[in-house]
């Protein structure tokens, strides 16, 4: 994958607005002007301070009332809120005469609030405990869950007092009763020392591809330009007037809509066609499915700052999805168990995205070797790349005799870890070479990927029934904290923050860690056993049944690897690297690789690819007709709808969460 070009050399927002030149600083500096705090204590414990709010933000918003899904996005709205607020009261404390916190002190708050929020979430913790507590309450003769899975669960990693998970499910009650507590304690304990093990694993993978993503690649890192143009000294992206004519827009829209979900007669700012499907009723073109119409401001704004060749190839390969629907349809191929094989394209392309990776960075591992000047270890790096290494070796063989231990296969224990990681270590790439802003990945992780490749068969009983207690783990990786950690150090650097100071930053990453996981939890289970989780939760109470019956139906009937979808995965595996060889050979090939995985990676992007399509005609014409000066100048338009959106939206949210009811949702409610 090769860097962005021009196009994402037109990436940065803070150039000139009038020459669209970089900035540059005074030639020579005030003398008097001390050096500006980045990761000081003060801001780390401020954000350590908002994560628990945060997080019982996120779980009932989420998760109890399924109003805005705050986590499973490239920018958290939650975050985003919380930093426009301090960014706001940091310039107000500034007028007072009071001395505020610095842009690298601001920025530390949002990447150490975001990793704390990444494991609140209902794609990681809320997902985690809906399956520990499941089996017992809804193990029934009829589904035979309890024969064909109950024996080969480890009690030590479930809760298996079918009262307390009763409680839990029914409500009416406290988790503060005893029995409860303990039926929940060491479960808890050991999956939260599983979570630290992996977050530690993922920051040493990012250590060792920090610099090659930063400093040889210059990747451009599009999700932070939002909260970096929003914490610019003296507050410039915020005083113009693009910005706030871009926040005016969509805070208008959605504060008519939340009105008119309270008052129905208040008229309704119309954004979104939930089907266009059932106005095409003609065959085969029926066969397109569930198709949506639908305009994010905040996916508009985002979407700006990515490469055209990006924000055309997920628009057009989504339409190529549909196109493989129709032609199926009309030449008979839907009859075929799973055509078009989306989801096994999908696994296949990342397959090859992820070799694509290792190969760009392969000198640069090499350079990882080799011992450090004397006295001298990376300059750039976080913790030396020895220990890195180290670090990852021991994270990783903890995490495959964790999955031993519960009672995997060796083999598929190391698979399971080793797809995981790749997966995550990807993700990370793609979000700061390109942006996008959503990753579901629904069904494209490790499972589905063994489960086609291997077959039940040879996997084993015990490790296709412990399935289900990972499938938080690799359902979707909308929340996974990889990219975020990466994140967090490209920010410390744009700030100039010292290798020294980013070790503090590394400490701050697992207290965040553990404060979310604890806050996140207590928000779960204090709310599953006073309300219900089944009376009262509404939102995504089904995962359990989709991980429990695969799990059971596959016990029931063991397979060997299925071969159709192998063609699938091979398929994506060769699309996907003949497009890197064309884009590597060609300037003017105009298809993504990711693109082509993400238009076939779950069901979100139905919700994303007209915003991806009208943003990509726009910045086409802004980029035609004013080149990178006039692009430049609109960019705070599109940050202000970004800003805008999130804002006004996750307030909404908040509103239902302190009224305790449902409540205006502004993206997949």
């Amino acid at each position: 994958m090769r860097a962005a070009g021009a196009d994402a050399a037109a990436g940065s927002i803070l150039a000139d607005r009038d020459t669209g030149a970089p900035r540059r600083r005074p030639m020579t500096p005030a003398p008097t002007a001390p050096r500006r705090p980045t990761v000081s204590w003060r801001a780390i414990a401020l954000a350590l301070v908002l994560i628990p709010p945060n997080a019982v933000w996120v779980v009932h918003s989420e998760v109890v009332w399924g109003i805005t899904y705050l986590t499973i996005v490239a920018l958290f709205f939650n975050v985003v809120t919380t930093l426009f607020v301090l960014v706001l009261l940091n310039h107000l404390a500034r007028r007072l005469g009071a001395t505020g916190l610095s842009r690298g002190e601001l920025l530390t708050v949002f990447s150490v609030l975001s990793i704390g929020c990444t494991v609140a979430g209902n794609n990681m913790l809320a997902n985690l405990i809906y399956h520990l507590a499941f089996l017992p309450h809804h193990a029934t003769p009829e589904n035979e869950w309890m024969a064909l899975l109950g024996p080969h669960f480890p009690s030590w990693l479930t809760v298996d007092d079918p009262e307390a998970a009763r409680a839990f499910y029914e409500g009416d009650s406290s988790i503060l009763v005893r029995a409860y507590l303990t039926a929940w304690v060491a479960p808890l304990a050991w999956w939260f020392a599983f979570i630290l093990v992996f977050v530690a694993v993922l920051v040493c993978l990012n250590v060792l591809f920090l610099r090659q993503w930063t400093s040889v690649e210059r990747l451009s890192y599009p999700i932070i330009q939002a909260p970096y143009a929003l914490t610019e000294p003296g507050g410039e992206t915020l005083k113009s007037r693009g910005f706030q004519l871009g926040f005016a827009v969509a805070a208008v829209a959605h504060l008519i809509n939340g009105a008119n979900y309270y008052l129905p007669s208040v008229p309704i700012v119309g954004l979104r066609i939930e089907d266009i499907s059932p106005f095409v009723t003609t065959p085969p073109w029926n066969a397109i499915g569930w198709t949506p119409l639908a305009l994010y401001l905040w996916v508009v704004g985002i979407v700006y700052f990515i490469p055209l060749e990006l924000s055309f190839s997920c628009w057009f390969f989504y339409a190529l999805a549909k196109t493989q629907r129709v032609f199926g349809a009309a030449v008979g191929l839907t009859r075929l168990r799973g055509y078009p094989w989306g989801y096994e394209q999908t696994a296949g392309g990342w397959l090859g995205l992820f070799g694509a990776v290792l190969w760009l960075a392969r000198g640069h591992l090499r350079e990882t070797f080799r011992p450090p000047a004397r006295g001298h270890e990376s300059s750039d790096s976080p913790i030396g790349y020895r220990l890195a290494w180290w670090g990852l070796l021991a994270g990783v063989l903890a995490l495959v005799a964790f999955l031993m231990a519960m009672g995997f296969r060796p083999w598929v224990a190391v698979a399971f870890v080793l797809i995981v990681l790749a997966t995550n270590l990807t993700i990370s790439k793609i979000r700061a070479e390109l942006g996008h802003p959503q990753h579901e990945f629904y069904y494209v992780s490790a499972e589905p990927i063994l489960v086609t490749t291997a077959g039940p068969l040879s996997m084993g009983h015990r490790s296709v029934a412990l399935m289900p207690l990972l499938y938080w783990w690799n359902r979707t990786l909308g929340s996974h904290p990889s990219p975020h950690v990466l994140e967090a150090f490209k920010l410390a650097q744009m700030t100039d923050t010292p290798p020294r100071r980013q070790r503090r930053l590394i400490g701050a990453m697992f207290a965040a860690v553990v404060v979310g996981l604890v806050s996140a939890a207590a928000a779960l289970l204090f709310a599953g056993y006073r309300w219900g989780v089944e009376a009262r939760f509404l939102a995504y109470t089904a995962i359990p049944y989709e991980s429990f019956g695969r799990a059971a139906g596959r016990l029931r009937h063991l397979q060997g690897p299925e071969p159709l979808p192998i063609v699938g995965m091979v398929g994506g595996i060769v699309a996907s690297a003949l497009m890197m060889g064309a884009r590597s050979r060609y300037l003017w090939w105009p298809l993504h690789p990711v693109g082509y995985v993400l238009s076939t990676s779950g069901w979100i992007i139905n919700y994303l690819w007209f915003s991806f399509f009208v943003t990509w005609a726009v910045k086409m014409c802004v980029m035609k007709t004013g080149g990178i000066r006039a692009y430049r100048r609109l960019a705070p338009l599109f940050v202000g709808f970004v800003v805008g959106e999130v804002v006004v939206g996750s307030l909404w949210a908040l509103l239902g969460v302190v009224l305790g009811r449902e409540s205006y949702g502004f993206y997949e409610d």
